[in-house]
């Protein structure tokens, strides 16, 4: 159906676009891997079956491409969509995960 031409077309049209994206925002990432990362923000949204949500959807998302193409988006932006928001610098590099042994919870106690 139409609907379904317009998804692959955004897709197809974002995939085309990402060895530039990688380069103009100088990141450091193969581009099977951001072609995943793409694939998984798709993905995220396979749940929606209304066509207009849908339309709506995929128009977001070729502004959200024109918005990156004309470099109106920081790096930081792009690196959090390629690769997760998972940061392990700053002040969260510093918190005990679930796994901290009773000695580092006592080391960081302060007493």
């Amino acid at each position: 159906s139409f609907l379904i031409f317009n998804i692959l077309t955004f897709s197809f049209t974002i995939h085309r676009e990402i060895p530039f994206v990688l380069t103009i925002y100088d990141i450091d990432m193969d581009i099977p891997d951001a072609r995943r990362a793409i694939k998984r923000e798709f993905m995220k949204n396979t749940q929606i079956k209304d066509k207009r949500i849908v339309e709506m959807t995929i128009e977001k998302g070729y502004m959200e491409l024109e918005d990156t193409l004309l470099q109106w988006k920081q790096r930081s932006q792009l690196i959090r969509l390629l690769e997760g928001y998972v940061r392990n610098d700053g002040a969260a590099r510093k918190k005990l995960g679930d796994d901290a042994t009773a000695d580092e919870v006592f080391a960081r106690s302060g007493i």
